[in-house]
């Protein structure tokens, strides 16, 4: 175990039965959790994101746009470390708005289908699809719909543009890094924006 070893302990925790434990482990005075929130015991610092609101909000706020089309396919393996409160969210959104759906394991190369939205954590699945789009004509945004989490400079041109929803992960380094320079106490959730483009 590192305990001790460093002056400032900043981890980006993932999901296993093991992490909470392991975190307790480190002194709270100089810790920083960031990017995934893992509830511990008492005060620590922490500059993360949220998924489960933040992904239902952003569902509710597309769902006449995705009500266009005949049904929306999200991509998502299970056992991943994939945020499960993105799967709560997706799941309680198509009750919720009664929006037609699917959830597949992945991307099958070749099936891009028109009339269909598809919402993918995974970027190779978005590269495969706009691939396919092209061999079949297909427009995104016309005759598909496409929603990517986590916004990134090449969804700003790919395919004319895909819409994401995403934290600002430059501006919770920034933050980060602030936190460890001052030694500032701090418990900050970076806001989730939606970023609409071509592609939804």
């Amino acid at each position: 175990m590192i305990k001790g070893k460093y002056g400032v302990y900043v981890v980006s925790p993932i999901p296993h039965p093991k992490t909470r434990h392991l975190l307790d482990m480190l002194p709270s005075n100089k810790f920083i959790m960031f990017d995934r929130y893992e509830p511990l015991k008492g005060e620590f610092n922490y500059i993360t994101q949220e998924f489960e609101l933040s992904t239902y909000n952003v569902l509710a706020e597309l769902a006449e746009t995705i009500k266009k089309f005949d049904e929306m396919i999200f991509f998502h393996v299970p056992g991943s470390l994939d945020p499960v409160e993105i799967i709560k969210s997706f799941k309680k959104f198509t009750k919720d708005f009664k929006v037609n759906t699917r959830i597949l394991k992945e991307y099958e190369p070749g099936s891009v289908e028109k009339g269909k939205v598809y919402f993918t954590l995974n970027n190779s699945e978005i590269w495969k699809i706009l691939k396919d789009c092209e061999a079949k004509k297909l427009q995104p945004g016309k005759d598909i719909g496409i929603l990517s989490h986590n916004d990134e400079v090449v969804k700003e041109i790919i395919g004319g543009g895909i819409t994401t929803y995403s934290a600002d992960f430059s501006l919770m380094g920034k933050k980060v890094a602030q936190a460890v320079l001052k030694k500032e106490k701090v418990q900050e959730t970076i806001p989730t924006v939606l970023i609409r483009r071509k592609s939804l």
